[in-house]
């Protein structure tokens, strides 16, 4: 668990506040605190029930595996459980990470159950910069999500260039590789979706709810990030639509090369077939025309040749190879 203590009569940062001192700073309006907890246990969740009076349930929530984005509204504090996609570069899947909030007077706490690279580098620039604390755990909220929602974008930009890969990889020769990738991509954008539609829920409630913990200046703010997630939605939607056309196109090449396939397969076997049929002949134990000749190998050796070519010339003319 990291700590941040900010007191706004001296302006200092405490990042060394003991435990047992915390408690007695909650409702404090002098402090600004903001809780920082990864890999949750037991015993955070009474340390937190015994000085910040969360209700069980709350707890629970944050402990167990995934929750249901949401929104809580108590006396005391504002509850938030939200889901964020982080990318697994071993997997090349996305997965979805729950964050919890608490929001009250002058404390924030969140609680995840896995390392965010944007939320741990949120804490850091919070840490130096004292405007923003002083403003109050409000502006911290919109702080945090707003880094939370900005992390989406490159994740977005990593699937439109593994787009741009496969569309090399369709039109320049479609492999088994190909359509494992286009699948892995098209499973990724519906998890992205489903992950972030319930999140703008969350904000737009924020956004129109009254609530004395949240400033009415900071609607338009949340309606900004509102507008990201948007922007996200329109630009998964887009890429649906491509990959979809690219995985209609890889079949088509598919399709087509197996046709060109059993196309030569079939003309070889016209071909053979007359072949066959005077080796077949003329391999019988029984007397033929020109079978006794010294010359007749190399004459029907010489009727076959002209035979296949003379159909490969035809098969030539009418463009069927």
């Amino acid at each position: 668990m990291r700590t941040l203590v900010y007191d706004r009569e001296k302006e200092l940062i405490n990042f060394d506040t003991p435990k047992k001192d915390i408690g007695a700073l909650v409702g404090n309006a002098n402090y600004i605190l903001w809780l920082d907890i990864d890999e949750p246990y037991k015993e955070d969740m009474v340390w937190l029930k015994e000085n910040f009076g969360f209700h069980p349930l709350d707890l629970e929530d944050c402990i167990s595996l995934i929750e249901r984005p949401k929104i809580d509204l108590y006396e005391d504090y504002h509850f938030l459980v939200m889901h964020f996609p982080v990318f697994d570069k071993t997997t090349r899947k996305l997965l979805p990470i729950q964050v919890n909030v608490f929001l009250g007077t002058n404390f924030l706490v969140t609680i995840r159950k896995s390392y965010i690279k944007s939320l741990n580098r949120t804490f850091e620039n919070v840490s130096k910069d004292k405007e923003l604390l002083y403003k109050g755990t409000d502006y911290l909220l919109h702080k945090v999500i707003d880094d939370l929602v900005d992390y989406c974008f490159p994740i977005l930009e990593k699937i439109r260039g593994n787009i741009q890969n496969v569309e090399n990889m369709v039109f320049n020769g479609a492999t088994r590789q190909t359509i494992r990738d286009i699948l892995i991509i098209k499973r990724n954008i519906i998890l992205f979706k489903n992950i972030l539609v319930p999140q703008t829920g969350i904000l737009r409630g924020i956004e129109v709810r009254d609530s004395k913990f949240i400033a009415e200046e900071l609607e338009v703010y949340f309606g900004d990030i509102v507008d990201h997630l948007q922007k996200i939605e329109d630009g998964l939607e887009s890429y649906g639509e491509v990959i979809e056309g690219l995985q209609d196109a890889h079949q088509s090449i598919v399709s087509n090369r197996i046709n060109e396939i059993m196309k030569i397969l079939t003309i070889i076997s016209i071909m053979m077939l007359p072949l066959t049929l005077i080796s077949s002949v003329y391999g019988m134990n029984i007397m033929l025309p020109i079978s006794k000749s010294p010359f007749a190998f190399l004459i029907i050796i010489s009727i076959m040749i002209l035979m296949a070519l003379g159909m490969f010339i035809y098969f030539k003319i009418k463009h069927w190879i």
